[in-house]
């Protein structure tokens, strides 16, 4: 009892003249009562110490700004914690301050995000969004499966990738994939698979031979992401390191066999081989994937491509 006195004598002289203890809540049972009593989500600041400089960058542009607490007040109960919080930053898995989690009233994460380059309008905006995505996903995960539309659930599979809790986004990819017309949902899929499978797992090449038979002439450019998938996993392995051939083949593949139709995707697939070879130092071969993902951008592109194509010459 003690200790939480010194605390919080600590935080109302820390935070200044603009902190107010009726607004950052410290205690958990208070804030959990009173999140559960208003029907409110909950916005859990964690801080660093003294020695954590975005910390305290944090606390003087945004948490102790009147704008802020006025607005973020009314749509979520505050709560701050500081390195003295051992046992609650382990509940939550902190490993890294400052963080900024959003619970729901029962003490559930459902977002979180760390610091941010962002004024205090920046912050409240971005838990404002975080907040009404938890509640459109929410709500639609309490319709029956036939109510949404594939557009509908794209939307709101969008928004449930900004939430931290995978619950709602393993859901709504299930109601998609059963709605689904396009390849959309199945190339979210594909993808997830590539987390745990190797590239030639029997599951993996089914449900890539699956997607590509849907759009067989590449109309939706469903055979570039795909090749984007395949270079993304094989990159990620360590064993790619001295095989940079390897890596770009599915590339190379889509390249030959559908850039001239796709000029949509030909020039991303040149300069993230190009860029992938200048990592790998092979630079002859680097600049002229360079220069054909020039020759293929679109005019607005042009511009930001040469300039990267003179700074690597220069090095």
């Amino acid at each position: 009892m003690l200790t939480r006195i010194i605390l919080h004598c600590f935080l109302i002289s820390f935070f200044s003249l603009v902190y107010c203890e009726e607004q950052w809540k410290i205690e958990e049972q208070s804030v959990c009562q009173l999140a559960q009593r208003e029907n409110l989500p909950i916005a859990a600041v964690f801080l660093g110490g003294d020695r954590c400089p975005w910390s305290q960058k944090l606390l003087q542009d945004v948490l102790t700004d009147a704008y802020f607490l006025d607005q973020i007040d009314s749509n979520a109960i505050l709560w701050m914690l500081t390195p003295r919080d051992q046992e609650i930053q382990q509940k939550y898995g902190i490993k890294e301050s400052p963080q900024v989690l959003l619970l729901d009233p029962q003490g559930k994460e459902f977002a979180r995000f760390g610091y941010l380059p962002l004024s205090a309008t920046g912050y409240i905006d971005e838990i404002a969004r975080l907040i009404e995505n938890f509640q459109d996903v929410c709500i639609a995960l309490g319709q029956k499966d036939g109510a949404l539309n594939e557009e509908q659930l794209i939307d709101l599979y969008l928004k449930s990738k900004t939430l931290s809790a995978p619950y709602f986004k393993h859901m709504i990819l299930e109601r998609g994939l059963k709605k689904e017309k396009g390849n959309f949902f199945h190339l979210e899929k594909l993808a997830k698979l590539l987390e745990s499978h190797k590239l030639k797992n029997p599951q993996v090449l089914k449900l890539k031979s699956d997607v590509l038979k849907h759009d067989p002439e590449n109309k939706w450019g469903t055979h570039f992401k795909v090749a984007v998938l395949e270079f993304q996993k094989i990159i990620s392995r360590k064993k790619s390191k001295g095989r940079p051939e390897r890596a770009i083949k599915p590339l190379l593949h889509y390249v030959q066999s559908f850039g001239k139709q796709d000029t949509e995707n030909l020039w991303k697939a040149e300069m993230a081989i190009a860029e992938f070879l200048f990592e790998k130092k092979a630079i002859t071969s680097a600049f002229e994937h360079m220069e054909m993902a020039y020759q293929a951008a679109p005019e607005a592109m042009k511009p930001k491509i040469a300039e990267t194509l003179l700074y690597r010459k220069k090095e």
